[in-house]
């Protein structure tokens, strides 16, 4: 029998859900999760409350409404759609300026809408794939030393995924990145065979969850993609900040998101670029913000919440370039 969590990575293909109870089963999952909750994605879509949701019942509804596990082939938007991106990406590619270290630290602070601390730590992104986090930077020599690497190899694939988009064929950069987090050892299966064991799961948990009858229209399918997608190359973005080939390529799969629109600002003296991303990637009145630097590609913060109100969730990021040896050490 798959395990209940990878059927849930599986179910890529399913007709949505009503966007609340959508949310609801996302965000309590993702608090739920056990080690899994301290990858560094985004708060996304945090924004119902999810009182009475236990884990089974989020892992269930998560899974009707997510990606197929193998994506439609569908045309990606051709480079330049945002010209900003990829004139970023050029820029970068044609003058890369990698940095010393064998591994990327990103420190993270979070807060919600009232100020208050939600969560952040430190993330170690190796890059040999290894990722190790620790709520302060002074847990991860632990965790090291006790080879506790929680990456699942997702964040490889991810990363991956984001090389192969500076040159690549950004049709297939796009299918890559938007099924990396699936463990590729696990059983495929059909659409019908995993609504089939989730009806099974729901009926032995004693759950009331929406079922899906009907596999999702083209359309829907391709928003899946799209916020599978911009999920995917925030992590890449982030786990790869201090890798200039895998910044080039991430901006350049962003660049094919049609929900995404880019604007320039000079902030303190140094020139950002915000990317907003909002419907039908991801639910209506609900947009996310990721700001990064406007010469490096480097991410800076992200934001998620309703348009026109303050976000519900705010991220910032420091960024260095370190070697596991020296962290391992205790030398920060």
């Amino acid at each position: 029998m798959v395990d209940e969590m990878e059927l849930v990575a599986g179910l890529r293909a399913a007709e949505p859900l009503p966007d609340a109870a959508f949310e609801q089963a996302r965000t309590r999952l993702r608090e739920t999760m056990g080690p899994a909750r301290h990858r560094p994605r985004r708060p996304t879509w945090a924004i119902w409350s999810t009182a009475g949701l236990g884990i089974a019942a989020a892992a269930v509804a998560v899974a009707l409404v997510v990606s197929p596990a193998a994506p439609p082939s569908s045309p990606a938007a051709s480079p330049g759609q945002n010209t900003p991106l990829i004139q970023l990406a050029a820029a970068i590619t044609a003058h890369p300026t990698p940095l010393p270290g064998d591994a990327t630290l990103v420190l993270r602070t979070q807060v919600n809408a009232q100020g208050q601390s939600t969560g952040g730590g430190a993330d170690l992104y190796t890059d040999s794939g290894a990722y190790y986090y620790a709520p302060a930077e002074s847990g991860l020599p632990e965790q090291i030393a006790e080879h506790d690497d929680i990456g699942g190899g997702g964040f490889a694939r991810e990363l991956a995924a984001a090389r192969y988009a500076v040159h690549g064929d950004l049709t297939i950069a796009r299918q890559r990145m938007a099924i990396a987090m699936l463990d590729p050892q696990q059983p495929k299966l059909t659409w019908r065979q995993r609504v089939a064991q989730l009806k099974a799961i729901a009926r032995a948990k004693h759950l009331k969850i929406p079922i899906p009858v009907h596999p999702p229209t083209a359309a829907q399918r391709a928003a899946t993609m799209d916020n599978e997608i911009w999920e995917n190359s925030l992590d890449a973005l982030q786990a790869g900040a201090g890798q200039p080939e895998v910044r080039a390529g991430v901006l350049r799969l962003l660049s094919t998101l049609k929900e995404v629109t880019v604007h320039s600002a000079d902030v303190n003296g140094e020139a950002t670029l915000t990317l907003t991303a909002t419907a039908p990637a991801l639910p209506p009145d609900y947009q996310e913000t990721l700001t990064i630097n406007g010469t490096t590609g480097v991410p800076i913060g992200f934001a998620g919440g309703v348009p026109g109100h303050r976000p519900d969730t705010t991220s910032s990021y420091r960024v260095s370039r370190v070697t596991v040896a020296a962290i391992l050490a205790g030398r920060f």
